[in-house]
């Protein structure tokens, strides 16, 4: 019987999903009009995160170890037919889902400029190729994520948190030690999670950060509400990815914290490179002291 908890979790999780969904769409509709300055960007960043995640994918869809579900599972061993095709069957969907998912961070992207559009003058100044780059604040953000990511991890695992789920999927679904150690996995694994830091920014800081700092007008009062509202929400996403929720999500909620104010000062690709540094690092340290 599947925990009571996790299922609560997962429905937050989904109910916030559709809700950010049903934003992006609204936001589109409203100004269309502007697509089609947007589109060729979205697409390149859809296309990108589509890339980052394709070794992941691939790995999984070829070094599948059954065995190992079967005893994740406890399923019989003469099902094991069955749930092969299962599991190739979900493979070869999310496959599917994420090729339409391009489109979807093309909207994403759409979505988030219009909105920070309406905020300053270059938004996004490395995609739009606008205003001179920021490197400083960009490279000091990716250097606040590594830092942020090193201490994170080595603190949730000294509090015995589980720090990546990454590192748990592939150990259960991936091939066995003696196919693909974990010098084989990281590679693959610090491109997905690059491409989740970017997916999750375009959506959380881009669009719904954007949205309600315009909703604002960017006042002091609303400025500290928005922020702390894409936190929380951003915590709460993160609540079916470990086995110790409430320390997890405080965890994110305070580096959401900083990513949010790194976005409104420099620009979103302060808070990319801050969170692809957070990922990477976190990725790297677990492996190291799991």
């Amino acid at each position: 019987m599947r925990d009571p908890t996790a299922i609560w979790h997962m429905v937050i999780s989904g109910t916030i999903g559709l809700a950010l969904l049903l934003l992006v769409v609204s936001l589109t509709l409203e100004d269309h009009s502007r697509l089609r300055l947007n589109w060729r960007t979205g697409i390149v960043l859809g296309l990108l995160w589509f890339l980052l995640g394709l070794p992941a994918q691939i790995f999984v869809m070829t070094q599948v170890d059954v065995q190992a579900v079967l005893e994740q599972t406890h399923i019989p061993a003469e099902n094991a037919g069955l749930v092969v095709m299962a599991l190739y069957i979900g493979l070869i969907l999310g496959f599917t889902i994420s090729v339409v998912k391009i489109a979807w961070y093309m909207l994403v992207y759409h979505a988030a400029a219009v909105q920070w559009s309406e905020l300053r003058p270059d938004p996004f100044p490395l995609l739009q190729r606008r205003g001179r780059a920021p490197w400083a604040a960009i490279g000091g953000a990716a250097a606040f994520g590594v830092a942020a990511g090193g201490i994170s991890a080595a603190v949730l695992k000294l509090l015995g948190v589980s720090t990546s789920d990454a590192l748990k999927v592939y150990t259960a679904f991936g091939p066995s030690a003696a196919n693909a150690g974990l010098y084989v996995r990281l590679p693959v694994l610090v491109l997905a999670v690059s491409g989740a830091a970017l997916a999750e920014e375009l959506l959380f800081r881009g669009v719904l950060f954007g949205w309600l700092l315009r909703l604002s007008r960017n006042r002091t009062a609303g400025i500290v509400l928005a922020t702390v509202l894409v936190s929380l929400v951003w915590a709460l996403v993160h609540l079916p990815n470990t086995d110790a929720p409430w320390i997890k999500c405080g965890q994110i909620f305070l580096i959401s914290m900083v990513l949010c104010e790194f976005a409104r000062r420099w620009c979103l690709e302060a808070a990319i490179a801050a969170h692809v540094g957070l990922n990477v690092a976190a990725l790297l340290i677990s492996a190291a002291i799991a």
